[in-house]
């Protein structure tokens, strides 16, 4: 579990609901190597991005290829 790491409703006052994905996903990375990100071309949108400048070796765009990145997700599973 993410230690120290915690999001409250007031979090949502300056943050989209994407936003606080995309940090509290990066924050769990950082502890965690096993984690792994995939998007579909959506990075932008899901604000994932900043896993990608953290952890670029354990972040994966399939493109627009939702079908295929679920077969990725279950290869790397």
């Amino acid at each position: 579990m993410a230690k120290g790491l915690t999001w409250t409703i007031s979090d949502a006052d300056h943050m989209t609901q994407a936003e606080i994905y995309g940090e509290v996903l990066t924050h769990l990375g950082a502890e965690n190597e096993k984690i792994v990100a995939l998007t579909a071309d959506l990075a932008g949108s899901t604000k994932i991005g900043r896993f990608e400048k953290d952890h670029p070796d354990r972040f994966i765009n399939a493109g627009v290829a939702e079908m295929n990145m679920m077969a990725m997700a279950s290869g790397i599973a």
